[in-house]
């Protein structure tokens, strides 16, 4: 892949509908993991889990289909993964008519890295690439699980839970805690400006929206 290479933006590249097999779709040096139509948020993503796994590849790139994005997006992110375990970047959110929602609680200090990065406790998992070595520490310590859909067994990482407070935790918001917890930075590039896709397209960049903050 290069920068000059016309790729569409991921919510026009794929079809609206997979069939209930959903194939994976092998590149040269990218393998395309469809999600199967009508699957919950968890099993969706545990089933892409356990495909990667299984296929050698190095890099996990989570890229939600209601994301805009652009080929040096993508370049950028997979230069950074050379660096990090972890990349993500924030998005603006539907629910909240554009608000970012990037979790620092309780992080009294930032490491900012050379390359513009910053440690967060979570965020949005649209846009986010993951090293395979952390995948399969979490794999390793989840329990096994057979999906009535697929009736395939695999690891029981995504889940909806609570914390200790009580707090519903989304499935994102654990599985960026469950890599903390298991030695793992987890990084924010805030320089990437992303659309969230519904019933308009929310764009931003992080970066911009907290200079706005800072100025006002």
């Amino acid at each position: 892949l290069a920068p000059s290479v016309q790729m569409p933006r991921c919510h026009e590249a794929l079809p609206p509908y997979w069939p209930t097999c959903a194939p994976v779709i092998k590149l040269s040096s990218m393998v395309i993991l469809p999600v199967p139509p009508n699957t919950g948020v968890t099993i969706a993503r545990d089933s892409v889990l356990n495909e990667f796994l299984k296929c050698g590849a190095d890099k996990l790139f989570w890229i939600d289909s209601d994301m805009a994005w652009t080929p040096n997006d993508f370049i950028r992110m997979l230069a950074l993964s050379t660096k990090y375990d972890v990349v993500a970047v924030a998005y603006p959110s539907r629910s909240l008519d554009g608000v970012f929602q990037v979790n620092t609680d309780g992080l009294t200090t930032h490491a900012i890295s050379e390359h513009g990065l910053f440690n967060v406790n979570s965020l949005g998992l649209g846009f986010c690439i993951v090293d395979r070595k952390a995948l399969e520490l979490l794999a390793s310590r989840a329990p096994r699980v057979i999906d009535g859909y697929s009736q395939k067994e695999m690891a029981e990482v995504f889940r909806v839970d609570r914390t200790a407070a009580g707090y519903r935790r989304t499935e994102d918001v654990a599985f960026f805690g469950d890599l903390r917890e298991a030695g793992f930075t987890v990084w924010c590039d805030p320089s990437i400006e992303l659309g969230h896709v519904g019933e308009k397209e929310w764009r931003g960049r992080l970066s911009d929206a907290v200079r706005l903050s800072t100025a006002a």
